[in-house]
């Protein structure tokens, strides 16, 4: 099972990528059905049965077709193995038009048009379609074009970004070399998406359970080669690869290294405690301080920043309450024309306060988690499971956005409970992990697989 210490690394660099692009979120391939224009699928599947009609030499406009009708009955009903409107299911459409492109003479013609097809799928959260359509594109290319082609090189960079949302270790492994392969030939600066596949690739190989060298050096590699390529810019995807870099240090041992970079990003980056930046650092300088084996420095510094937290997350209940004190007098006004304007001014005063105090009960309810991970992992279950009981008070029920933060913590708690003998809150809480994140991420997630590995254990212990 999970070791907490193990667990708060990835947890903590997971918390700070949570921003990345939403092509690797795992939530990106998770489709449902979408809005579309009326009557595309009427449109799409008449401009079907004109392109079967065309003879022999036509063959690719019905490919096209073919591909078109797939993409919108996909996105209207959110599966490829579901049929829309009387015709084939998308996937079936799909393989109609993959059996002429790939039954026509090789080419890179052919390779881009599988390649832009593959795309627009990926981007419509079909990525088993999408990664359908780019493995011929990858085979198409590095046969007319050899491997190491920049075409090639790009097909595997957009293979391997459907391989990070799915979170496909093995295939991660494979394309990686092709990322690799791409960042050292580059010359131009990165683009934000290629920023956030670097940053989730480093993510991937430093956090790995085994800590092998070859993936802890090529993490390092990936964080100095896209922080070679991003010099002169001030994203944020900068600012943490900087962070991995000094955590990769401090995992080689190079505590001097880490230090200075460290030191050096401090001075660079000054912001208040209340500060986004402020706080993603400090989730940095956690991680730095548990590679380091630095447990009770850890702690203090958790205990800390919690406290930093739930004085901002007092003050902001503090302004949510004036704005609203404020705009409760403006409505009992006895003239209402002279109250329009200050009205709208209230109620724009209390959005704002109430998206500070939203905010502000996430990052304390997220430091109440860190917090009770590194005393979970000192063995200090009593003060670990208060922590993770006052997180989940705060990352809310299952109607809100914070899935990830939430089902981590509830895993944790019971297996504390489980260490402390009581399974049957135990079980009743990994039960609520796998029914919350089944339809989420879907049955091959790590998360997934750990929440029924955690109950099959419970039930066994239940029953023994």
């Amino acid at each position: 099972m999970r070791q907490p210490l193990k667990h708060l690394l990835s947890l903590l660099l997971a918390a700070a990528a949570c921003h990345a692009h939403a092509a690797l979120d795992a939530t990106a391939c998770k489709p449902g059905p979408g809005n579309l224009k009326p009557g595309a699928i009427q449109e799409a599947s008449a401009r079907l049965a004109a392109a079967r009609s065309e003879p022999g030499e036509r063959r690719f406009a019905l490919a096209d077709a073919l591909a078109d009708l797939a993409l919108l009955s996909a996105r209207q009903n959110g599966s490829p193995d579901i049929a829309t409107d009387g015709n084939p299911a998308p996937a079936e459409l799909l393989r109609e038009a993959l059996a002429i492109w790939t039954g026509a003479p090789r080419s890179m013609d052919t390779a881009r048009t599988l390649q832009a097809r593959g795309a627009d799928f990926f981007n419509s959260r079909q990525c088993r379609l999408g990664r359908e359509l780019l493995e011929p594109a990858l085979r198409l290319s590095s046969a007319v074009a050899g491997p190491d082609d920049p075409a090639s090189v790009a097909i595997a960079q957009d293979l391997l970004r459907i391989a990070l949302a799915q979170n496909d270790g093995s295939q991660i492994r494979r394309l990686a070399p092709a990322m690799k392969t791409g960042l050292e030939a580059r010359k131009r600066p990165l683009d934000p998406q290629d920023e956030q596949t670097v940053l989730a690739l480093v993510d991937f190989f430093y956090a790995q359970p085994d800590d092998r060298p070859e993936d802890i050096q090529l993490a390092e590699y990936l964080a100095q080669r896209g922080l070679a390529l991003s010099a002169g810019t001030a994203t944020s995807a900068r600012r943490l690869l900087s962070y991995r870099l000094v955590s990769i240090h401090y995992a080689r041992l190079r505590y001097a290294d880490g230090e200075a970079l460290r030191t050096q990003l401090a001075a660079g980056r000054p912001a208040p405690a209340v500060s986004k930046d402020a706080f993603m650092r400090q989730r940095e300088e956690l991680i730095a301080l548990v590679r380091k084996g630095q447990l009770q420095a850890a702690l203090d510094m958790a205990r800390t920043v919690v406290a930093q937290r739930q004085q901002a997350f007092d003050t902001s209940g503090e302004a949510l309450a004036q704005a609203e004190a404020a705009q409760a007098r403006i409505q009992t006004q006895q003239d209402p024309a002279p109250a329009t304007s200050a009205q709208t001014q209230a109620g724009l005063a209390v959005a704002q306060a109430r998206t500070w105090r939203n905010t502000e009960t996430l990052w304390l309810a997220q430091a109440r988690s860190y917090l009770g991970e590194i005393q979970h992992a000192m063995g200090d279950l009593d003060a670990a499971a208060g922590a993770y009981e006052a997180a989940l008070a705060g990352f809310g029920d299952g109607r809100s956005g914070n899935w990830r933060d939430r089902t981590r913590t509830r895993s944790d708690l019971a297996i504390v409970y489980r260490t402390r003998g009581d399974v049957a809150r135990a079980l009743a809480l990994q039960q609520q992990v796998l029914d919350e994140l089944l339809p989420l991420v879907g049955e091959d997630h790590p998360d997934v697989k750990e929440a029924r590995a955690e109950l099959a254990l419970l039930r066994a212990r239940q029953h023994g």
